[in-house]
């Protein structure tokens, strides 16, 4: 996979088209679990996420059933073709038949529509909504992510559509929110090393400084010293000692120069 990744893109996707749904999706999922999806989630707006949901995997797989107070949704005819109705009449002369669907397009519908999640009215706003959004949402993908990687039977081109939606959503989720994941894991890395020096840290380096300033203090002391002692050893040697000596002060230590 890593040589893939260096290839032209148009090869890549030509070589991506020949992998199996099943493997690409145990690839990414194996890399992305579902906790780490709910941090992308959580570091991106919460309209950001509902568009991003709504977009790829609701708009994909449902059409939109207008109504009066809420809104309905169902699978598209293509996508409901797949699956067997059951038809019947309850009296043998009805003219008309009831039709049945199956129960997993319900299932499906309830956990994709969005229908129910908490949303704000004309003169009424739901205490914590950008919460309870983000709650519902990450149970609704929760959900969906847990359905569309198991799914198993006999109806191998639904399985196909829905693993692929479930794949171009992660993919565009991933694509998204994971610069903003990298920069809010640095972020939180950084204050967690900033806490940790200033409570720790900052106290010894504090004592290792106070300690070698005393140390060079000491060692400036000592030279200028010994520098006094060898000026007296040359008056009593007879030696031209120059009239006006120079100590130059420094930041760690003072030097005497002798310009004989």
């Amino acid at each position: 996979m890593e040589y893939i990744k260096k290839l032209p893109r148009e090869l890549v996707f030509i070589i991506y088209a020949f992998i199996p749904i099943d493997i690409r999706l145990k690839l990414i999922t194996t890399k992305y679990p579902v906790t780490l999806l709910h941090s992308y989630n959580y570091c991106l707006d919460v309209d950001d996420c509902i568009k991003l949901y709504t977009l790829y995997v609701r708009n994909t797989l449902l059409l939109r059933v207008p109504k009066t107070t809420y809104d309905d949704f169902k699978f598209k005819r293509s996508i409901s073709k797949l699956l067997p109705n059951i038809r019947y009449k309850q009296n043998i002369n009805d003219v008309r038949t009831v039709s049945v669907t199956h129960e997993i397009e319900k299932k499906i519908v309830d956990i994709v529509s969005l229908k129910y999640i908490p949303r704000r009215r004309e003169n009424w706003i739901p205490n914590n909504l950008q919460h309870k959004q983000r709650e519902y949402l990450n149970n609704a993908v929760n959900r969906t992510y847990n359905m569309f990687t198991t799914i198993e039977g006999g109806y191998k081109k639904l399985q196909y559509i829905l693993k692929k939606t479930l794949l171009f959503y992660l993919i565009a989720l991933i694509r998204k929110a994971k610069p903003e994941y990298e920069k809010a894991r640095c972020l939180r890395d950084y204050i967690r090393i900033k806490k940790h020096m200033k409570k720790y840290m900052f106290k010894e380096l504090r004592k290792k400084w106070v300690q070698y300033n005393k140390r060079s203090k000491i060692r400036e002391k000592e030279y200028i010293k010994k520098q006094r002692e060898l000026l007296k050893q040359q008056k009593k040697r007879g030696k031209k000692i120059p009239k006006n000596i120079v100590i130059i002060r420094r930041k760690k230590r003072n030097l005497v120069h002798d310009y004989s």
